[in-house]
């Protein structure tokens, strides 16, 4: 998922004019090509960390792309990463705040059935009783996987699609993986907290 999404989101960059490049830079988040692919991995981890922690009925990737949320998930994820770019246009600090807050916006979605505004809700709820641990679990390692993403240039290689592929496929199945499986069950586990209270 993340090596096809890279390698789409490499021919629309090579695909605009050079002059469109910071307005591309600046967009990538929320208008990323990418973005449709993971929305649908953390689907697919919802359902899986669901099966195998919370007893729930066994996913099938056919069962999660007819059963996942898909326009409330993905209005989430565009609203997540355009509020984050611009709290991060404003000396990286308020974006860092931001996505915080809203990080398990997604997991909230799938996990409650809930909309997206009440989903921006729960998440600051949960997230303000745990900001260190979703610091420490879900931002600085998303921040990490965004860098490593996002400092690599492929339009100017020789094979620039096959080594999008290649370098997305590598840090989504390793870093990308680790993320989003630290982020739905962090999601489960300030649910279950919240319940105990």
């Amino acid at each position: 998922m993340f090596g096809v999404a890279a390698a789409l989101d490499t021919l629309v960059a090579a695909a605009l004019p050079d002059q469109y490049t910071l307005l591309v830079s600046l967009l990538s988040g929320p208008l990323s090509v990418s973005m449709a692919g993971i929305v649908l991995y953390a689907g697919m981890l919802d359902r899986i960390v669901g099966y195998h922690l919370h007893g729930h009925e066994r996913p099938t990737v056919r069962g999660a792309l007819r059963t996942l949320p898909w326009t409330r998930l993905l209005v989430a994820d565009a609203i997540l990463v355009a509020a984050t770019t611009v709290g991060t246009a404003l000396f990286v600090v308020p974006g860092l705040i931001v996505f915080t807050l809203f990080c398990l916006v997604g997991p909230l979605v799938n996990i409650e059935g809930i909309g997206v505004r009440a989903a921006f809700r729960r998440s600051a709820s949960l997230t303000r009783r745990a900001l260190w641990p979703t610091a420490f679990l879900v931002t600085i390692p998303t921040y990490v996987e965004i860098t490593l993403l996002h400092g690599v240039q492929f339009e100017e290689a020789d094979h620039a699609y096959l080594l999008a592929f290649g370098v997305s496929a590598a840090i989504g199945a390793t870093v990308g993986a680790v993320v989003g499986l630290l982020e739905v069950t962090l999601t489960y586990e300030l649910l279950r907290a919240e319940r105990q209270r």
